[in-house]
């Protein structure tokens, strides 16, 4: 008795989940440069502020960057079957 492997087809929602991912990434990259661009701009009149707790900002920002990136990754059946 032999054991074959069934392979899926690949359906078109993986190319929708590209084009979202891309779309996402245009309206954070938006986003930074309209809303956020103080964070890049140290003559901007909000680092007065920023400057007395700036250090303590880059290990929020990296945890929650890490955050949001790993987040959905518990949502992947391929990565739930090749590291149960």
């Amino acid at each position: 008795m032999s054991t074959a492997t069934v392979s899926h087809p690949r359906t078109n929602w993986v190319r929708a989940k590209y084009f979202l991912f891309a779309f996402l990434g245009i309206l954070l990259a938006y986003v930074l440069v309209h809303d956020e661009s103080f964070l890049f701009n140290a003559r901007d009149p909000e680092w007065q502020h920023i400057e007395s707790f700036r250090w303590y900002l880059l290990p929020h920002g990296i945890a929650g960057a890490c955050a949001l990136l790993l987040a959905p990754m518990q949502f992947s059946d391929r990565l739930r079957r090749k590291f149960a």
